[in-house]
């Protein structure tokens, strides 16, 4: 093994832990490297794969004493020690060590061994916190290295031109092709109310009321024609993968215009929030605004949900425009840009494809929460009356997922599937209470962990390099806030790349796979263990109700199923987009609202009369 790419891997992605006290440094925080004071053997961060260093680490130093270090390229994985543990900890891609920490005054050092190697490490900060050192010997047959790595505190990002994975510019300029169908690029009011006739329910946030995907429905048919459902009503939308909410009668999304084949290239590069009549699918009201096209080759934005709360809607873009409606009227309340007011990294910094922000805002009392990025800042609660910043918190790389909230030990946590770890935060302060690594690369998790307060397992998964984990919740009754985390299995084959799954009792179910063919999977949440794996799905997104699963493939077909641990009953399928489907669909009462990259529509999945011939 090469000991310079070793030394750089326990370096560049951590050290240690203890319980924090008043006379112990908080690591926490974003940190730059500086050349000119640090002393170690290049390349001393490749870890194993290429790239000479990454030169900037993102700490996070938890409440219950944990750290969490990541780095800037994706080769380099993150990891964690835990005081008076020892624990398994990546090196680099595919190897691993034992590893253990203590702390030795305000210095904390971690040791470790794998095979006939030996590592000493210990990590200080200066008098001011503006200064990280960070010492490490290794010893092998061979002999001794050693390397000093010093970091200062890092303050801005930077231009995201000139990260480790730097962004680039895409056309911006979109003339309509000829016979391309766009829609409107108008304010315009509509009705005060939605239609009279429109279904009864409310779908008001990512994942609905409980943010799990179940709907309070009743009356939904056993078996559909061989035609399919009957569809209500259905209309050109455009691009994006922002989900449905429905309220009011009225129904609210996001989209782009595309003038290309099935919500393709070339994309306008402005955005649109709209609400429509739930009944008829007419628009009630519109409002547009500039939206920097991204990297859009895999599917253009906008990706996040809008929610309503307190009266008022909240919609995210792809390039982090927050923007706050009255739902009735489309009058804008207020609005922030996260990237100019706050100084949030414009995209996920270690993707390779960077297609813009898809984070939807999650409510909880009197605020929003939502993963922005920064220094101090990766996480921010914004008051939902005026956007005033309520609290702001934690210098971890952020991702794509929306924060959670879960009870532990008597009390709300915010969880957070950031880029590199889960991360637990009190929702009132945003202090960081725990923290377990997980690392796809790429920063892309896109999920909210899936909890069961029963037995505290949390269970998490990601495509790519990071699988599925489930860890245990275990407060410390004697210590209040502290929370410890307990590995319950870990299974790198099973991957939700990004697409939602549903916990149905003790166990998970949904699609996985890195690729067009996928498998449907049901899985124990405790253990792991696998009850069966049903082939002929391509990844899918579900939604539950009425003691059926609806699955809407990426190829768009749509399926009615029975799910249980015993196996998969399925009931009926039929082909309902011709374009790529990877929004999930809302199911209100017995419609179910869906959409693709160029249309919507609204499908009655209930019961049909006698006689009824729709």
């Amino acid at each position: 093994m090469n000991v310079a790419g070793y030394v750089g891997s326990v370096a560049g992605m951590l050290l240690v832990a203890g319980l924090a006290s008043a006379q112990r440094p908080d690591f926490s925080g974003m940190w730059t490297l500086d050349r000119g004071a640090s002393d170690f053997t290049a390349p001393a961060f490749s870890g194993g794969r290429g790239g000479d260093d990454v030169g900037r680490l993102f700490i996070t130093h938890a409440a219950n004493g944990t750290v969490i270090v990541g780095a800037e390229t994706n080769g380099l994985k993150a990891w964690s020690f835990a005081p008076g543990r020892e624990l398994t900890i990546p090196v680099g891609r595919d190897t691993s060590m034992r590893a253990a920490s203590r702390w030795e005054g305000d210095r904390l050092v971690a040791e470790g061994t794998q095979g006939a190697m030996t590592m000493h490490e210990v990590m200080w900060l200066s008098p001011d916190a503006g200064t990280l050192t960070i010492e490490v010997t290794t010893t092998t047959p061979d002999g001794e290295t050693r390397n000093r790595l010093v970091y200062r505190a890092d303050r801005p990002v930077g231009p995201c031109a000139a990260w480790a994975m730097p962004c680039r510019e895409f056309p911006q300029d979109a003339p309509p092709a000829a016979g391309a169908a766009a829609l409107p690029a108008v304010v315009s009011a509509g009705p005060q109310e939605g239609a009279a006739g429109a279904r009864e329910g409310e779908w008001r946030q990512w994942a609905g009321r409980n943010r799990d995907f179940t709907a309070e429905s009743a009356g939904l048919a056993e078996r559909w024609p061989a035609s399919g459902p009957a569809e209500l009503w259905s209309r050109p939308l455009g691009a994006g993968h922002s989900a449905i909410l429905v309220a009011g009668g009225r129904l609210f999304t996001l989209y782009r215009v595309s003038h290309g084949d099935g919500g393709g290239a070339p994309w306008t590069p402005r955005e649109s929030v709209i609400a429509l009549d739930a009944a008829t699918g007419a628009t009630l009201w519109e409002y547009e605004y500039a939206s920097k096209n991204q990297d859009f080759g895999q599917g253009a934005g906008p990706h996040a949900t809008p929610l309503l709360a307190g009266g008022r809607l909240f919609t995210v873009g792809s390039n982090k425009e927050l923007h706050v409606f009255d739902p009735a009227t489309g009058e804008l309340l207020w609005s922030r840009n996260l990237i100019d007011d706050f100084g949030a990294p414009p995209l996920l910094i270690r993707s390779m494809i960077k297609p813009g922000s898809g984070m939807s805002p999650t409510p909880y009392n009197d605020t929003i929460l939502l993963q922005v990025g920064g220094p101090g800042q990766a996480v921010m609660a914004l008051r939902q009356s005026d956007g005033a910043v309520v609290w702001k918190s934690g210098s971890f790389l952020v991702s794509h997922a929306p924060v959670g909230l879960i009870p532990v030990g008597g009390r709300t946590h915010a969880v957070v599937f950031a880029g590199q770890a889960v991360v637990g935060m009190d929702p009132d302060t945003g202090r960081v209470l725990w923290a377990h690594p997980h690392d796809a690369g790429n920063d892309f998790n896109f999920q909210i962990p899936n909890y069961d307060p029963d037995t505290g397992a949390l269970f998490f998964s990601s495509g790519y390099i990071g699988g599925s984990q489930a860890i245990r919740l275990v407060p410390d009754g004697d210590v209040g806030d502290v929370v410890h985390t307990e590995l319950l299995w870990e299974d790198r084959r099973l991957r939700f790349t990004f697409l939602n799954v549903l916990r149905l009792g003790g166990f998970i179910y949904g699609t996985s796979g890195q690729g067009a063919a996928a498998v449907l999977t049901a899985t124990h949440l405790e253990t792991g263990e696998t009850a069966w794996r049903e082939r002929g799905f391509s990844r899918a997104t579900m939604v539950y109700g009425d003691g059926k699963a609806v699955i809407l493939e990426e190829d768009g077909d749509l399926s009615l199923v029975r799910l249980s641990p015993s196996g998969l009953e399925r009931l009926a399928t039929t082909q309902l987009f011709d374009t790529r489907s990877w929004t999930v669909p809302t199911l209100v009462g017995t419609t179910l609202y869906a959409r693709d990259r160029a249309r919507i529509v609204a499908l009655d999945l209930g019961v049909r009369e006698a006689g009824d011939g729709r």
